[in-house]
């Protein structure tokens, strides 16, 4: 039986990626400081949170 995945590959930045990460794992608590070059990790987790995604 041959099983066809006909979903379209998404790209995605990587700063995104690691927050989307940290959301999946369900992270309870993030310590993080907005630094270069880790800022857009920590602005997204940030709105997550404001968002209600993310409880942390």
């Amino acid at each position: 039986m041959s099983v066809t995945n006909s979903a379209k590959p998404v790209g995605i930045e990587v700063s995104l990626a690691i927050a989307e990460a940290v959301k999946l794992a369900e992270a309870e608590v993030v310590a993080a400081y907005p630094i270069t070059p880790q800022t857009h990790i920590v602005e997204h987790l940030s709105d997550l949170v404001a968002n209600g995604e993310l409880n942390a």
